[in-house]
């Protein structure tokens, strides 16, 4: 038997099945075709079979989860049989009472993911449905009174890009502790409310979301769904300290989900065609025996090989990127040929880097000295003084130079990350960089 770890993403409630009716959701209109609900009896046994396989993380999602009458049973289940396994859901908030996140915490719950699209309630509630604002925030507060971590999910849309630049004040003024950000999917009610908004496509949100990290440098670690290659933009201009983990095909070897009827598949892109159409009905775990499981898991394999392989030889972007190796689109829902995200992050690195390097800099904080090879600084963005390996002699011969180009001369090196990293601190400004996204 296969028994490896394994992450699952759970659909524990038909995509219909919620409480609103957000614009932006990718799951409703049928674009999860699979409309049953398993009763705890089928449930159970479905989520043991799993656990039996190897799953160690679950993230729980819908519809809105919270529906399922048996959720607390899901979840205590789980973390009594995998104790050091990870349990999380995504929900939209507004169920979670006192009673409901106390019940949560006591079943073992890690963390509670919670959508809010907007830092207030005119703007979020035009996406996701009136007072749904306040009673997310109201959930949230439940929530991490009872102990439960809470991470902000925040979605890139049409009615928020001019507001995406206040989520990381907003998150930490309401005690979030992570955020996670993603542009609008064109799948499900999305697709049917926004296919044909002319001032929002997939590069608006890129540069919504570089607004976002622009000054002063944020600390509350964040996610971004994007390629690899827009994150090390965010990195080299903005110090955003983002991760930049394997983003290629994982379905069918680390990751699977399980639909709200019990099918077990590699992603849900293997499951479900652009349109609700199901392509593949995998196996159901409520159902089948072990070794039948076993037989589908050697072919989410194979289907995973292929992907690789499309991989290496299908997006022409790909083939000379510093992040070959670690991130590729997904074949079956991407064309052929270049990946425009990564075609526009190239271009907006070379606007970036020209707009750095034609800067005048302009010393704000001036450095103390560590030590005879380090100085440092007092700035506001953290608490301790940001150290530097640079001695204060070297530093001000570098500042003399007065333009970044300048500096790059005399040192014959890459002077832009270095620059960006001092103006995220507010240690210096840069005359010519402001963004133009």
């Amino acid at each position: 038997m296969v028994n490896n770890e394994k992450k699952f993403f759970w659909e524990i409630t038909p995509g219909h099945f919620c409480n609103l009716e957000c614009k932006s959701c990718y799951a409703a209109e049928n674009a999860r075709p699979d409309h049953r609900l398993l009763d705890w009896k089928s449930l159970e046994k479905a989520q043991n079979k799993a656990i039996d396989i190897g799953m160690s993380s679950l993230e729980i999602l819908g519809g809105e989860p919270l529906l399922h009458q048996d959720i607390e049973h899901f979840v205590s289940n789980f973390k009594k049989r995998v104790p050091a396994g990870f349990c999380g859901i995504v929900s939209n908030g507004t169920l979670v009472s006192e009673n409901k996140a106390k019940a949560l915490k006591e079943a073992g719950l890690d963390q509670l993911t919670i959508s809010i699209d907007g830092t207030n309630a005119e703007i979020n509630d035009k996406n996701r449905g009136l007072n749904s604002f306040n009673r997310a925030l109201r959930g949230a507060e439940n929530a991490m009174k009872a102990g439960i971590g809470v991470t902000l999910a925040y979605t890139v849309n049409p009615y928020n890009t001019k507001d995406t630049p206040n989520i990381f004040p907003f998150a930490q003024t309401n005690g979030f502790e992570a955020i996670g950000i993603q542009i609008l999917e064109m799948s499900g009610r999305a697709k049917k409310t926004f296919m044909d908004e002319k001032n929002f496509n997939r590069t608006v949100g890129l540069g919504s979301i570089i607004d976002a990290y622009d000054l002063p440098r944020q600390y509350l670690y964040s996610e971004v769904n994007t390629r690899n290659k827009f994150k090390t933009l965010l990195n080299r201009f903005y110090n955003a300290g983002m991760e930049l983990p394997s983003i290629r095909c994982d379905g069918g070897t680390e990751t699977f989900m399980i639909s709200s009827g019990g099918d077990f598949l590699p992603c849900s892109q293997y499951a479900y065609g652009p349109n609700g159409e199901i392509r593949n009905r995998g196996v159901n775990l409520t159902t089948e025996n072990s070794n039948l499981i076993d037989n589908f898991q050697e072919q989410y394999l194979d289907f995973n090989h292929k992907m690789s392989l499309l991989e290496n030889t299908k997006f022409s972007s790909c083939q000379n990127c510093e992040h070959y190796d670690s991130c590729a689109p997904c074949p079956l829902i991407n064309p052929s040929g270049i990946v425009p995200e990564c075609e526009w992050v190239d271009s907006k690195t070379n606007e970036l880097n020209n707009l750095v390097r034609s800067s005048d800099v302009l010393l704000k904080i001036l450095p103390e000295p560590v030590n005879e090879s380090s100085i440092s600084f007092k700035v506001r963005t953290q608490e301790e003084p940001l150290t530097i390996p640079l001695d204060r002699q070297k530093f001000h011969q570098i500042m003399d130079q007065k333009r970044v180009r300048n500096m790059e001369e005399m040192l014959n090196t890459d002077m832009v990350e270095f620059m960006c990293k001092l103006r995220s601190h507010q240690i210096i400004s840069l005359s010519n960089f402001t963004d133009i996204s």
